[in-house]
């Protein structure tokens, strides 16, 4: 058996998975939108800013984290921008998901 290819095999049943094809059509038509598009990669850029902050133990900016919720709420204000994020957090937790499977069939 190699980890390799069994690695190559669950990627691929990812990228099958009704979680991933539906984040990656709503993400797909999201882009579309010039308006939308530029105000996600703002409020993604706020918040990868914000947990690499938060990784590295620095204090979290009050006013960059205020004006991520807000923007997030906006964003969210749109249907297609909320679905969106719900497919995205769905296909993070099914990730997670597999993570803590392998963490746990290894004792970590």
């Amino acid at each position: 058996m190699n980890v390799l290819d069994k690695a190559k095999d669950l990627a691929e049943s990812i990228k099958l998975s009704n979680e991933f094809k539906t984040y990656k059509e709503l993400k797909a038509n999201l882009y579309k939108d010039e308006a939308i598009a530029g105000s996600l990669s703002l409020f993604e850029a706020k918040q990868a800013n914000l947990q690499r902050m938060q990784m590295l133990g620095e204090t979290l900016n009050e006013d960059e984290l205020k004006d991520a919720q807000e923007l997030f709420q906006e964003l969210n204000e749109n249907a297609s921008v909320k679905a969106y994020f719900e497919a995205e957090f769905a296909l993070n937790q099914m990730m997670a998901e597999v993570s803590k499977i392998l963490g746990d069939a290894m004792n970590f």
